[in-house]
């Protein structure tokens, strides 16, 4: 999935001239639905592009947790102040606001992003910093023999 993940952003990024650097353990496998955590990896790296100027970079990683992975896509871009993030990550408030090279956005992809998580399992949290950047992580079981054989799930 996260090929799939960088490939459509690839060229967006390359045109803004920002670097995706990659840092996932390549035997991380988790317990989700596929299409809704391509969709969460897309619109995270989507708006870290968004929001990164040109020379920037995007990082996407995963660490292992006690029972499963938290996958975090970090940037060096203009960054949020955290109580707005906060809003929009708690109460689901929209907040929207053009990106570094005046690209529209609808303020509805964080509400979505965290529905998908959270029905995978999973929970969403955000960091940032005016001028600094912002992180998102979010956490997925691992996939287990059980969990694949209990539903149709798919493992990423």
């Amino acid at each position: 999935m996260r090929e799939e993940a960088i490939s459509l952003m690839q060229q967006v990024a390359g045109s803004k001239g920002i670097q995706i650097r990659l840092d996932i353990d390549d035997e991380a496998g988790v317990h989700c639905d596929y299409n809704q955590i391509s969709s969460v990896l897309r619109n995270l790296v989507s708006n870290s592009i968004k929001f990164t100027a040109s020379g920037g970079r995007v990082v996407i990683s995963s660490r292992a947790i006690k029972d499963g992975y938290v996958i975090t896509v970090s940037d060096n871009g203009v960054g949020i102040e955290q109580n707005k993030l906060d809003l929009m990550l708690r109460q689901r408030i929209s907040y929207t606001t053009k990106g570094t090279d005046n690209e529209p956005g609808t303020g509805l992809g964080i509400s979505l992003i965290a529905e998908f998580v959270e029905k995978n399992d999973g929970k969403l949290i955000g960091s940032s910093r005016p001028g600094h950047g912002t992180s998102f992580s979010f956490s997925l079981l691992v996939a287990t023999k059980e969990s694949n054989e209990a539903n149709s799930r798919s493992e990423v």
